[in-house]
């Protein structure tokens, strides 16, 4: 719920208040077309919300950004599986071998250290990358991006 593409169905779906405020009713909400994917595929997008929940909190806006931006693409992936692939954009499956989750006695200092190293992995992994920066090309994405920018 909480990506561009989730923005874009609530504001084609729900209704605009004074001042441009969105109401998020519940017969808004309810038709959402959320794909059913199984616990294990769900795991990375849990894994980066924590990174992203920990860069947040630590002051790592640059980290936080890259992983708000990576979780974006994989939703993009849910949804336009097959637009995605054909531009080289599906990213979905590389990221989910590589993101990892936090354990329970990992210091601050690790966390950290982790997060700044795949954020560095995301930027400079070329089909990630490329992932990244043509998905908006895509045309379902690009239509996304340039509704939410009205």
């Amino acid at each position: 719920l909480n990506s561009m593409l989730g923005d874009y169905y609530l504001h084609t779906l729900g209704v605009t208040r004074s001042g441009g405020f969105m109401e998020y009713k519940p017969m808004f909400v309810e038709n959402l077309p959320i794909p059913q994917i199984p616990a294990s595929a769900q795991l990375p997008y849990e894994y980066l919300v924590d990174c992203i929940l920990f860069a947040v909190n630590k002051g790592m806006t640059n980290e936080a950004a890259t992983f708000e931006w990576v979780v974006n693409v994989m939703v993009y992936g849910l949804y336009f599986e097959e637009d995605m692939k054909k531009a080289n954009c599906y990213i979905n499956d590389l990221v989910a071998k590589v993101v990892k989750p936090f354990k329970d006695d990992d210091s601050d200092q690790f966390k950290a250290e982790y997060v700044q190293k795949l954020n560095q992995f995301f930027l400079k992994d070329k089909e990630i990358y490329h992932g990244l920066v043509h998905s908006r090309t895509v045309k379902p994405v690009e239509i996304i991006h340039g509704a939410m920018k009205k």
